[in-house]
């Protein structure tokens, strides 16, 4: 065996929840639960104002609050105060079903509800869902805070390159102002125009009236290179030395402007005598003498390169503000999807895990019904068949008591389609052929279907195996086979079923809820009026009925989807009013030999073997000792395993087989057994139970328990169960009669 890989990573650290219940019983087993689930409780207080008080200092992850609590603050009250000051989830627990205080309690915005008296499936998924739905809304808070800073820091940087482009765009108005103020004044006089021009920084010249430069200012040459009297004597030098791409626009304006009456202006590059570009911005205005005659043109040159680098940076710095307000709103955008995005996933996981929650309630209540009615009826089946067994078979009375046996055999069967809806029932799986399955089903269906209602069939023959349980297929076509017929019942109309094999594709898989690959499809449809619209979604609830009192328990669609899913199939529905339904249900296909199944009526064997019986029921009890001895056996009975335990350890060999029930206060069959073959491994244990999570044919098998048994039990069953069992354990049992 290889050693464990060594990890430095810590374990995840276990949730912290405060518990607040006033009943110290109450809060001493809802601790023990929560520690056996694996999380801490980090405190247990006894009051409202406790609980505020302690979750200020302790912040636990969860808390569990009892809605009743004893003091001048109840539940509700104390969760709301902690939700407005610390945001800490609150899971509510109540063994009440007050509309008012569930109204109140929604007000303190509660995370879940468990009910009293708690299993532990039922706090681990409330504790589980609470804590990822916290986890959640801390994501989407988190979220939130994030997106309003950066909007924040995005309209600070905003705010700034505002401040500066409001900046420079005074500091360029302030040029031109000054700019235009010493212009006025060069032309105020020629004079002392020429004794500015220079000492001045700019390159001033004067052109005559034929175009000729007749003066040029000293500063020329430091920013073109050139000496003022090169400007002179090569008269075509400024255009020689303008940059090719501005060379034309200057050649034009120096030959169609100079005898233009309006003050002109032209931005261009020129090359410098050392190979650099600068930028020029060339003012000039016409010049008459006082009579009114034309005598040239004046202006100024000025060296602006570094303001047209400014000016360069200035817009790319705009441009790439622009860029990235437009890449953060873009940012901002996708942000704002993805927490809509997350905010429609929270609301779909939270209507889901109200959905989870309410069947799973209605789940352990059907369990537990089933569990007393299973009980209840085994005691009237039982006596109905040691009476019938009393009665002269054809007489009245055998009669009567034959009838209260069927009505008993009903309701067993929707006993079981209640645990196969609440999966509380175990599934035996066998490969069959089930087409086989609805050629039976319609057979029966021809005799009970009104004439008014037709049956069209398209059943390929071509249709492989599928792993499952018979039975329950046929429960499955029966029950939707009878919905169809009572949407018809007032008109008639077609019931058409058919059963074929389809591939259900990669692209096909997912939307349909199913693994790509090969499906048997069964489709029972009908031409009723249709499902509305708003029930459609209602329809496999368990209990929701749209027939009247005594015309329906609720129960058949709520047991198609159960018998379905644990089959591993999936039910998808069809239905527009006025044009019918079709219900198309997909099995995966078996690829193996399939085994034809055959139910042979055999007579109840009897035997002589000693057999201990525990059942804390005395009813039931002396119920299954009277089959017992009815079918020759020698049996001793106890209601109580503890005492049952004690006579067994005091004499193992006085018995031949333990039959033992599953639920009794005490100890349960399962550890009765345990310690039973603890004294003696090869006794053989019969386990009978009406439903139990724990009991199933494995673990029974790991236990050592050899049969099992489901109530109500029937006689013919019982003994055949137990022939079957000790005739494998000792075959010669048969021949030497014991």
């Amino acid at each position: 065996m290889m050693p464990p890989i060594e990890t430095d990573q810590p374990e995840p650290l276990k949730p912290r929840i405060m518990i607040v219940e006033d009943d110290e019983i109450s809060a001493a087993l809802l601790n023990h639960t929560i520690e056996r689930l694996g999380y801490i409780v980090c405190r247990i207080v006894r009051s409202g104002e406790e609980a505020f008080e302690k979750a200020e200092t302790d912040l636990p992850d969860l808390i569990l609050m009892d809605i009743l609590l004893a003091g001048r603050v109840d539940g509700i009250e104390a969760a709301k105060r902690i939700q407005s000051n610390l945001e800490i989830p609150v899971v509510f627990a109540t063994a009440y079903d007050d509309q008012e205080k569930l109204d109140r309690a929604k007000l303190s915005n509660p995370v879940g509800y468990i009910l009293k008296p708690y299993n532990d499936r039922q706090i681990k998924v409330s504790i589980e869902m609470a804590l990822y739905v916290a986890g959640v809304e801390k994501k989407r808070r988190r979220a939130e805070s994030s997106l309003q800073e950066l909007n924040n820091q995005l309209e600070k940087r905003i705010e700034e390159r505002t401040t500066t482009l409001q900046g420079l765009n005074s500091l360029l108005e302030r040029e031109i102002a000054e700019r235009k103020i010493v212009e006025k004044a060069l032309r105020e006089s020629e004079e002392n125009y020429r004794t500015v021009a220079d000492f001045t920084y700019d390159w001033e010249w004067w052109l005559d009236s034929d175009g000729r430069y007749i003066y040029v200012s000293p500063s020329c040459e430091r920013i073109t290179g050139y000496r003022a009297d090169e400007f002179l004597q090569q008269q075509g030098l400024l255009e020689r030395i303008t940059h090719p791409d501005d060379r034309a626009a200057v050649s034009e304006h120096h030959s169609n402007n100079l005898n233009n009456p309006l003050e002109l202006d032209l931005e261009f590059r020129i090359i410098t005598r050392d190979g650099q570009n600068r930028w020029i911005s060339h003012y000039c205005i016409p010049v008459y003498s006082p009579d009114g005659v034309f005598h040239g043109r004046r202006g100024s040159n000025r060296d602006v390169t570094k303001r047209k680098a400014s000016e360069k940076a200035l817009s790319e710095a705009y441009s790439l503000m622009e860029q990235r307000v437009a890449e953060r709103t873009d940012e901002l955008f996708k942000a704002n999807e993805m927490l809509k995005h997350e905010i429609e996933e929270n609301k779909r996981a939270e209507q889901k895990l109200r959905q989870a929650q309410k069947m799973e309630a209605i789940g352990t209540l059907a369990g537990g019904i089933a569990h007393d009615f299973n009980n209840i009826l085994g005691a009237i089946m039982g006596y109905t068949q040691l009476a019938m067994t009393e009665a002269s078979p054809g007489t009245q009375l055998y009669i009567f008591l034959r009838e209260v046996f069927n009505a008993g055999l009903r309701a067993k069967d929707l006993i079981k389609q209640i645990l196969t809806f609440s999966r509380q029932s175990e599934q035996s799986k066998q490969p069959f052929l089930i087409g086989t399955v609805i050629k039976e089903a319609i057979k029966l269906l021809r005799a009970s279907l009104p004439a008014t209602i037709e049956i069209q069939q398209n059943i390929s023959h071509q249709v492989g195996p599928v792993l499952g349980d018979p039975t329950q297929i046929h429960q499955v076509l029966m029950n939707l086979c009878a919905n169809a017929s009572q949407a018809m019942a007032d008109k008639g109309g077609v019931l058409g079923i058919s059963l074929e094999e389809v591939a259900v594709t990669p692209e096909q898989a997912g939307s349909m809820g199913l693994g790509a690959g090969e499906y048997v499809r069964l489709r029972v449809s009908d031409t009723g009026p249709g499902i509305a619209a708003e029930i459609i979604d209602r329809i496999f609830e368990p209990y929701f009925t749209t027939k009247g009192i005594g015309e329906g328990t609720g129960l058949g669609l709520s047991t198609v989807l159960g018998i379905v899913e644990l089959h591993g199939g999936v039910v998808k529905l069809h239905s527009e009013p006025g044009t019918g339904s079709t219900f198309s249900i997909y099995l995966p296909r078996h690829f193996s030999d399939t085994k034809q199944v055959t139910t042979v009526q055999e007579p109840m064997e009897s035997g002589a073997e000693k057999i201990l019986l525990i059942d804390d029921e005395k009813s039931l009890a002396e119920m299954v000792a009277r089959m017992l001895k009815r079918l020759g056996y020698q049996v001793t009975m106890r209601t109580s395993s503890l005492e049952a335990l004690e006579l067994f350890r005091f004499q193992p060999d006085r018995f031949d087989l333990v039959i033992t029930d599953q639920t009794m206060p005490q100890m349960t069959g399962m550890d009765l057994a345990k310690k039973i073959l603890g004294i003696r491994p090869d006794i053989p244990i019969i386990l009978c139970t009406g439903f139990s999570s724990a009991v199933t044919s494995d673990t029974i098998k790991a236990v050592g328990i050899h049969g099992l048994l489901m109530k109500p039990i029937i006689m013919e069953e019982l003994a055949k169960t137990i022939r079957t069992i000790m005739e494998t354990r000792n075959p010669q049992n048969q021949l030497n009669g014991s």
